[in-house]
């Protein structure tokens, strides 16, 4: 049996908006379509270097499963890929 996914395709935040619980209400609504299709699990990636969203991640239950190079610019940066199991 194929496993089914949902993956997060780059939401940011503006740093104004930080702390008023906006990402906890899209992570919930997340849950709930993924819940909804029969998804085994979610996954995202996270630069590394934004630290108050990986404790934000989990803190809400996900893990580091790996990571990802990628180049913005010239800059080849990294981003940890977690993961939650539904």
């Amino acid at each position: 049996m194929m496993s089914q996914e949902w993956k997060s395709s780059g939401s940011t935040f503006c740093i104004c908006h930080q702390g008023k619980g906006f990402g906890l209400q899209l992570l919930k609504k997340a849950f709930e379509l993924a819940s909804e299709h029969d998804l085994l699990f979610v996954w995202l990636g996270v630069w590394e270097k934004n630290l108050k969203a990986i404790a934000f991640f989990k803190k809400h239950g996900f893990r580091e499963v790996g990571e990802h190079i990628f180049t913005l610019g010239n800059d080849h940066q990294r981003d940890l890929i977690m993961i939650l199991d539904l």
